[in-house]
């Protein structure tokens, strides 16, 4: 896959455990995502382990409504 001047393209490195959860919502609450993910590694005793990564699965390409968008956070953690 190509990138272009608005898009880059970049090849990740596979993670072994990530810690997941899915938003559906407008970003500027995606905040609130990132706060239940990071109590929820905290209080299972994970230790993040690498940056954060944002799976765009919805949004203004394909919904009217920023309710509706849905997005994927994921963090690499190790227990």
């Amino acid at each position: 896959m190509e990138g272009n001047g608005r898009i880059k393209v970049r090849y990740l490195e596979g993670v072994e455990q990530m810690a997941c959860i899915v938003h559906k919502g407008p970003y500027q609450t995606l905040g609130l995502a990132y706060t239940a993910l990071s109590k929820w590694i905290q209080e299972n005793g994970y230790t993040i382990s690498g940056p954060q990564r944002e799976l765009y699965l919805k949004g203004e390409w394909d919904s009217e409504s920023t309710g509706d968008y849905i997005t994927e956070i994921q963090i690499p953690v190790t227990a």
